[in-house]
């Protein structure tokens, strides 16, 4: 017996002595722990078995609690290792769903100025659609000063003979005098709200034209950004983080599940109670009989739902703008565009924008603006 004895502290203390020289086992890769923390249990049946209902010898419990030791080290290592693991995927969700935070007051001020390119267009339509009522009403006023004026050139130009004719002339020239003056002041009036409000519309225009560039070019821009942040943070916590974590945290349950059944026999076999180093009183320290949800829980981690993306707003058409003919057709071809000008001395119709957009960003390559209905029909 003295010689078994002998042979399993030798076998003792290499085991202990490899554990000594690579570190703790929780340095170890996971399969190398994995590994070493078997072997310590087949160690330690191996050693129940030959010392079954008897004492265990003063080596051997020092063994035991030295392995024990190390494997309450192991599950400690263990916890840090998943507070850091659980600490990267909890960063690389917070980076995904920072990106609605960040970006929040950007896609707010793209939506604006969209809006507000909108009611800009709109406000112009509005603007001149009054614009034609003020040149239909300053077309009657003025044609009727013109006809009254060639009444009074009619009038004077007559030759009469007779005293009545000469009379009759007479009042009528007055009459048409003084008709001539109320409705020279009618076309007068009529003629300057008409400047007035051609004069607003042009700058409406003006405003509607820019507005509109600057809402697309923000589009470009910010919305680039933003699909930018969404692509590359999502890409990182659903194809890199939460699937590099798998393997390590599964791992981390099998070492955790091998640590405990090494607790779990050197409690037995260290009891004063011999009967518990009875075989049958150890079988239950075997994972399949142990509760392992219970003993792993802590070591869980997922990977939670990101926040839905918020919608940055892109324009209808986002290529189509101020300076191509395509947006001047969508937005001035109306009613009112074979009547208005900005110009009312010469009358010149409307048939170019005052202002061209620039150069548009370059557009991300995540950014994915909305395609117009006819090129999803081709």
């Amino acid at each position: 017996m003295l010689s078994m004895a002998t042979n399993d502290n030798t076998e003792h203390s290499v085991l202990l002595q490899t554990v000594s020289k690579s570190g703790l086992i929780a340095s170890l890769e996971h399969d190398d722990a994995l590994n070493q923390l078997n072997k310590h249990v087949d160690q330690i049946r191996k050693l129940a078995m030959d010392h079954e209902g008897r004492a265990l010898p003063k080596d051997a419990k020092t063994y035991l609690k030295e392995i024990k030791a190390l494997a309450a080290s192991m599950l400690d290592q263990l916890r840090i290792d998943h507070t850091a693991s659980q600490k990267a995927v909890g960063d690389a969700l917070v980076a995904v769903n920072k990106c609605n935070i960040d970006h929040a007051d950007a896609l707010d001020s793209v939506t604006a100025l969209l809006k507000d390119a909108r009611e800009a267009l709109k406000s112009h339509d509005i603007c001149r659609e009054t614009e034609i009522v003020m040149k239909r009403r300053t077309d009657v006023s003025c044609k009727a000063l013109g006809d009254q004026l060639d009444t009074a050139r009619a009038c004077s130009a007559k030759e009469e003979t007779k005293a009545f004719a000469k009379y009759k002339s007479t009042v009528g020239t007055i009459d048409a005098v003084g008709n001539l003056e109320a409705q020279a002041k009618a076309c007068d009036d009529d003629l300057g709200h008409y400047e007035n409000t051609v004069t607003e519309c042009k700058k409406r225009q003006l405003t509607a034209e820019k507005g509109t560039c600057e809402a697309h070019a923000a589009s470009y821009g910010k919305c680039g950004a933003f699909d930018d942040c969404q692509a590359t943070t999502r890409k990182l916590y659903n194809e890199q983080v939460c699937v590099d974590m798998v393997a390590p945290r599964d791992a981390r349950k099998s070492q955790a599940l091998a640590a405990n059944t090494i607790t779990c026999l050197t409690d037995k076999l260290l009891s004063a109670d011999t009967k518990e180093h009875a075989a049958d009183l150890l079988s239950a320290c075997d994972i399949s009989k142990t509760d392992q949800a219970k003993v792993t829980k802590e070591f869980d981690i997922t990977c939670e739902k990101p926040d839905d993306s918020k919608v940055c707003e892109w324009p209808a058409k986002p290529p189509v703008i101020p300076g191509t003919s395509e947006w001047f057709d969508d937005n001035y071809k109306k009613d009112w565009i074979a009547l208005a000008t900005n110009d009312v001395a010469s009358g010149a119709l409307i048939t170019e924008v005052q202002h061209e957009c620039d150069k548009m960003p370059p557009l991300s390559a995540n950014s994915k603006p909305p395609v117009p209905e006819k090129e999803k029909a081709e």
